[in-house]
C-alpha cells in the first residue's frame, strides 16, 4: 500500500505546500485522486480473494487452531452444515454476505468509472 504513495510526484505536492495548501488539502486534491484509480480495484481483488478462500483455509486448518484463520464464509459453513445445524442462519449469512459484496462492488466499479470519464 506504501508503493501507490510513491506514485505521487514530490513536485505536485511542493507545488501545492508553496501555494499554501493544508495537508489535508494535499490529500483530499493531490494524492486521493491520484491513488483511488490504483487501490480501488485493489480492493475489489483482495474482496474477490477473500470471498474464494474458503477452500484453502477448510483443506489446511478448518479454521483452526480454535477459530483463527475462520473467515465469515466457514463460519456461515461451520453454522449450516457443521456441528450447529443452523441451516436458516447459515443462509442469512450467505445472503448478506452475497448482498454487502453486491454492494461494494457496484460502488467501486461506479467510482472508477466516473475517474476514467
Amino acid at each position: 500500500t506504501m508503493i501507490i504513495l510513491e506514485d505521487v510526484p514530490r513536485e505536485t505536492l511542493e507545488a501545492g505546500r508553496l501555494d499554501g495548501a493544508s495537508t489535508w488539502q494535499l490529500y483530499r486534491y493531490i494524492v486521493f485522486p491520484i491513488i483511488i484509480p490504483i487501490s480501488l480495484p485493489l480492493v475489489f481483488i483482495k474482496m474477490m480473494e477473500s470471498l474464494r478462500s474458503f477452500d484453502f483455509i477448510f483443506v489446511l486448518t478448518a479454521g483452526g487452531p480454535g477459530t483463527a484463520t475462520e473467515t465469515l464464509d466457514m463460519y456461515a459453513y461451520w453454522q449450516g452444515i457443521g456441528s450447529a445445524g443452523r441451516i436458516s442462519y447459515a443462509s442469512s449469512m450467505s445472503i448478506t454476505m452475497l448482498v454487502i459484496s453486491i454492494v461494494l462492488i457496484t460502488v467501486i466499479w461506479k467510482v472508477l468509472r466516473k475517474w476514467h470519464e
